[in-house]
């Protein structure tokens, strides 16, 4: 087969799937890794996708959020770092605040021993610290089935009745300039919410986020106290983000 018959298939099953995967599409077509990494490679260059660990997506725009199944095979060594990092700053009896999203899921699954309580919007965190130590409250609000999260007008009244020490948001993207953004509004707003009923924000996010604005506004950066992030985060953009009076703290790459 012809690279540009691969190519087209490859297309084809991405904007079906929403996500290829090299060891998948090596049973496909009957070729080597290489070969594939190649012509995931050239599409890439061509723009007609963005490759990412063990595979590729389609080109995200502002407007258009990934799919949590991609988000949640997209960079899983860098987030699992930065979960575990993050986890460290929970402290025993501590009451925080876990935002959605796969990096907030990673810090979950690494504090399940800790005396502390826990809010969030997250279907997968409840899932994950059901059945723990942790004292868990989940928040309500209408479901996004494909997200597995909830929003609303009933999230925004229960966060109001809590205070809590520490929040850990995610981002769909930041910028220097726009700050924290997100590719959901109503999730945005949720967002917000969190980041003002914590007497200390962290923002969480591995190197793929920066430089990303994505469609609705959550927050400036200089509403975050502690950026927890990954060693292949820009150094530069790091810097420029520690004269903004932010913390930055860097989950070093594992040996």
């Amino acid at each position: 087969m012809l690279p540009l018959e691969r190519h087209k298939i490859i297309l084809d099953l991405l904007a079906k799937n929403k996500i290829v995967k090299v060891g998948e599409l090596v049973d496909i077509f009957d070729v080597s890794t290489e070969t594939i990494r190649r012509d995931l490679e050239e599409l890439e260059a061509n723009n007609k996708l963005e490759r990412i660990y063990g595979g590729a997506v389609p080109i995200i725009t502002s407007s258009d959020e990934p799919e949590y199944n991609v988000r949640a095979i997209s960079n899983p060594g860098h987030k699992e770092c930065i979960g575990k990092l993050a986890a460290e700053f929970i402290e025993d009896r501590d009451t925080i605040i876990l935002d959605i999203g796969t990096t907030c899921l990673e810090i979950a699954k690494n504090i399940k021993d800790k005396n502390i309580t826990v809010l969030t919007t997250s279907l997968p965190i409840t899932n994950e610290l059901a059945n723990t130590n942790v004292r868990l409250y989940c928040l309500g609000g209408l479901v996004r089935p494909n997200e597995l999260s909830m929003s609303g007008g009933i999230t925004e009244y229960v966060l109001n009745q809590f205070h809590v020490d520490k929040a850990f948001i995610g981002a769909g993207g930041i910028s220097l300039n726009d700050g924290i953004s997100d590719y959901n509004i109503e999730e945005a707003q949720i967002r917000k919410q969190c980041m003002t009923r914590a007497q200390k924000v962290f923002l969480v996010s591995d190197y793929s986020k920066f430089g990303i604005n994505s469609f609705a506004h959550v927050a400036s950066l200089d509403a975050v106290d502690t950026l927890i992030t990954d060693w292949d985060s820009n150094e530069d953009i790091l810097n420029k983000i520690r004269k903004l009076n932010i913390d930055v703290v860097v989950a070093k790459k594992p040996e």
